[in-house]
């Protein structure tokens, strides 16, 4: 998951080329135009940070205040329903199948895509696409597979069309537990202005926030992923930009219990007719945290298609303490977590994503 400000945006842009070179999807590399400013390190790599064993306690992005969000006086985490509801009718994991399926049906035109990148350090971008906020808005808007924490003799590639339209494959050695990598979209939404310089877009300015994910995986043994949404924020008052992660996992397999090391937070939160559970991980710039898809008591439900009301989550969140009243965004990406592909290829495929504010 790459992390760009207004100023690093045009830099990206400039260098990447005319506008016909950007329609036609070049690749280019990961980290082009960006300031070591703009990454952090963590056990996760540069984008993530939550980990298969303990607590993450290095450092978060350069100007982020290392204290955690505020919590309501006198309260304390607990994993008693809040405003239970239906639980979602799609069926838990199916156990790790034993051979190899054929890899998702490609949704590109003709089974090709425009552009192909291999290895960890390249990206494929800048796009623009409609339905997905932002990325008309003069931001940047990539899809890539990012190193996490890559495992030795990790392969993988990405083939993309748009920011909607991908397909990755990925080699992970058997056995491996940590996140190593993480094949997404990403859309930037940190506001520039020359008074302030960037900062967060303030939830305030929102009505509501939606988002539409189709990500299949293919189903390889011993497999372990996760898929889903990675939502970056700050405080919208001051230029605390990348100081909150919220991940919103919708499928998920052989990925522990809250990602092999998070703590239980809640269970049995409803969101329209969803009804996710939510993990802590660590605290403040240096901690995040994961709403999975569930029943009421915890267990994880995975779909390949679903729509999540960011907005609702985000003013939970909110209200419940753990994010500052004046929370805004920075970055939202969609896409898989991938800890191993049991030593095979596994291919994952995206053929719709869309953000939409009002």
């Amino acid at each position: 998951m790459i992390r760009f400000s207004r100023a690093q945006t045009v830099l990206a842009v400039a260098a990447i080329g005319a506008a016909s070179a950007l329609a036609a999807g070049a690749a280019v590399p990961a980290m082009h135009a960006i300031s070591a400013s703009g990454w952090h390190t963590s056990c996760r790599g540069t984008g993530h940070r939550h980990c298969p064993s303990s607590s993450p306690t290095s450092p978060g992005p350069a100007g982020v205040s290392s204290s955690p969000a505020p919590r309501p006086t006198g309260t304390s985490p607990s994993l008693s329903p809040t405003t239970p509801g239906p639980v979602p009718t799609t069926s838990s994991p199916s156990p790790t199948p034993t051979s190899a399926t054929p890899a998702p049906a490609s949704t590109g035109s003709g089974g090709t895509y425009a552009c192909t990148v291999t290895g960890f350090s390249n990206q494929c971008g800048s796009y623009s696409d409609p339905a997905i906020y932002g990325s008309t808005a003069g931001q940047v808007a990539y899809t890539g597979n990012q190193n996490v924490n890559l495992a030795s003799g990790e392969t993988g590639k990405m083939q993309a069309n748009s920011l909607s339209d991908w397909q990755a494959t990925i080699n992970a050695p058997a056995g491996n537990t940590a996140v190593s990598e993480w094949s997404n979209s990403s859309d930037t939404l940190t506001k520039w202005t020359a008074a302030t310089g960037d900062r967060p877009d303030p939830l305030s300015g929102y009505h509501s926030l939606t988002s539409n994910l189709t990500l299949v995986p293919q189903d390889v043994p011993g497999a372990s992923y996760d898929n889903g949404w990675d939502v970056w924020g700050g405080d919208s008052g001051t230029n605390n930009n990348y100081a909150y992660e919220m991940m919103i996992w919708t499928n998920q397999l052989n990925r522990g219990s809250c990602g092999g090391g998070g703590t239980p937070v809640r269970h049995g939160v409803t969101f329209g007719s969803q009804t996710f559970s939510l993990c802590e991980w660590g605290t403040g710039s240096t901690g995040e945290f994961i709403w999975y898809l569930s029943d009421a008591s915890g267990n994880p439900v995975n779909e390949t298609s679903s729509s999540v009301d960011i907005y609702a989550m985000l003013q939970w969140m909110i209200a419940q303490g753990y994010y500052p009243p004046g929370y805004g965004l920075n970055q939202i990406t969609a896409g898989s977590e991938v800890c191993s592909t049991g030593g095979h290829d596994m291919t994952i495929t995206m053929s719709r994503w869309t953000l939409a504010k009002s």
